[in-house]
């Protein structure tokens, strides 16, 4: 999408941009936009300096050819994560490939599954303990 300069009022398709664009007022405005002729009104030098500024960043805007485009929702390093994400400590993933893999011999002792007293689970293998958060 090209966004339009203020010299291009008749081709604005928008009903906000109907009044500007009678007659009248198209002529008023072009006039008042007009730095080729000097300037009856003393804000016509503050309008034409405030144009000229909005031009060029509307040029800016639209010969951007760096733009970067979202990359969409997902759970990659490079993809945006929806909502609040809960993310786990590498050790929770470990724990989890480990009881997802049938418990390899990673843990060292009696496997203790638990809460504590925030109803969080605990769960701990002898030497280490790993504490995974309830929802809340």
């Amino acid at each position: 999408m090209t966004i339009r300069k203020s010299d291009d009022i008749e081709n604005e398709s928008g009903s906000q941009y109907s009044k500007s664009k009678s007659t009248t007022k198209l002529e008023n405005i072009t006039e008042r936009f007009d730095d080729t002729t000097d300037n009856d009104n003393p804000f016509d030098d503050a309008l034409q300096y405030v144009n000229k500024k909005i031009d060029e960043c509307i040029d800016v805007i639209n010969t951007n050819d760096t733009k970067v485009t979202f990359p969409g929702i997902g759970t990659t390093s490079s993809t945006c994560k929806a909502g609040d994400t809960t993310t786990i400590s590498t050790t929770q993933a470990t724990l989890l490939t480990n009881l997802g893999s049938g418990i390899t011999s990673q843990l060292r002792g009696v496997l203790t599954i638990s809460k504590d007293e925030e109803n969080n689970l605990v769960i701990t293998d002898g030497s280490h303990t790993w504490t995974i958060a309830a929802d809340r």
